[in-house]
């Protein structure tokens, strides 16, 4: 089971979409595809994408002396939190659009100004 589900999980993600999981039993919805839902245990646990672009509802950023800045952003994708680093630390708004730009090497998106190409 946990093997379907990274499978289209992994195919979502390489569509270029935002995948993620949800209990068919209880309707949590959550990250990383789990053959359990954590929050009820069920196995009923289906693969879904979100919306293609979310709206940015908080963002810090953490600048270091001889480093770039970077930053963090929580961004809502139709109901969907998902907290993601920023491929920007320049023109950040609460309340911008925001789209997924690919995946961090820990694994959580990366999240970009929806109308920038970078």
């Amino acid at each position: 089971m946990l093997l379907e589900i990274e499978e289209k999980y992994m195919e979502a993600e390489r569509s270029g979409l935002l995948p993620y999981c949800v209990c068919n039993m209880c309707g949590h919805r959550f990250f990383l595809p789990r053959a359990h839902c954590p929050a009820c245990l069920s196995s009923d646990v289906s693969v879904t994408a979100s919306d293609v672009t979310g709206k940015l509802v908080a963002f810090t950023v953490i600048r270091r002396v001889f480093s770039e800045p970077v930053a963090v952003g929580i961004a809502d994708f139709g109901g969907l939190l998902v907290h993601g680093n920023m491929t920007t630390a320049e023109g950040l708004a609460v309340g911008m659009e925001v789209r997924v730009a690919g995946a961090s090497t820990s694994g959580s998106p990366l999240l970009a100004p929806a109308g920038r190409t970078t």
